[in-house]
């Protein structure tokens, strides 16, 4: 019989999210092993298998359409000759930001549900401290497919009705608009540059820009409100 030490330890998807979530805080993959307790080419293997497949599941899954057809959630074309771009999502508080993938492509209503239970739910613990809360979002196409209002009310989650055509209400353009001047500072000159350097600026936004967003937003709903808009 195999020497019980020898086997294979499952890895939990709970690992994974762990694994992913400490090396977008740009943590060495001797710190992410030691913290969970695997070995570095274990976490190789979870990164890089969650880079290819965007999944935290432990085989891709099949049967789903493949992210291509809609609306960007967000596209930077930041590169210093603008020869391309890339997608990220993110979701904050004044907790702080949550997980925020980096993806190519376009996203329809499947994958932005795969988005939202891969990066949403493992954040709800950090961005929301125990608290109640709403989650708000904008307008696009995806974001308004039934797949997806299915399984916000599956899940139990609140969603702030949003007015058509209001991107100055939605303060995290602005956040947006931060990172913007953050890349162009660095002048990323390639697309694997700009997916290297995206992360690291992320996680040194300062939490007083997204206080100051997130407490920003009563007063964007009352000046709409007063203005009929």
């Amino acid at each position: 019989m195999p020497n019980q030490s020898s086997k294979r330890i499952p890895i939990s998807k709970e690992d994974r999210i762990k694994a992913v979530f400490l090396n977008q805080k740009g943590k060495s993959y001797s710190e992410k092993g030691n913290e969970l307790n695997r070995s570095k080419s274990c976490i190789k293997i979870i990164i890089d298998r969650y880079n290819e497949t965007k999944s935290y599941d432990d085989r891709p899954r099949s049967g789903r359409p493949r992210i291509s057809t809609e609306k960007d959630e967000r596209q930077l074309l930041r590169t210093k000759q603008g020869s391309g771009s890339i997608g990220i999502w993110c979701c904050m508080s004044n907790y702080g930001l949550g997980i925020f993938p980096i993806f190519d492509g376009r996203l329809n209503s499947h994958g932005y549900v795969d988005i939202l239970g891969n990066n949403l739910l493992p954040s709800m613990d950090l961005l929301r401290q125990e608290k109640p809360f709403i989650f708000q979002q904008d307008n696009a196409p995806c974001h308004r497919a039934k797949l997806v209002k299915d399984w916000f009310q599956e899940q139990n989650i609140e969603v702030l009705a949003w007015p058509a055509n209001s991107p100055d209400l939605n303060c995290i353009e602005n956040l947006w608009s931060w990172l913007d001047k953050e890349i162009a500072k660095l002048e990323p000159r390639s697309l694997d540059e700009l997916k290297e350097i995206v992360p690291n600026i992320l996680n040194n936004v300062p939490k007083s820009i997204l206080e100051n967003l997130i407490d920003s937003m009563s007063n964007r709903i009352n000046e709409c409100l007063k203005n009929k808009g």
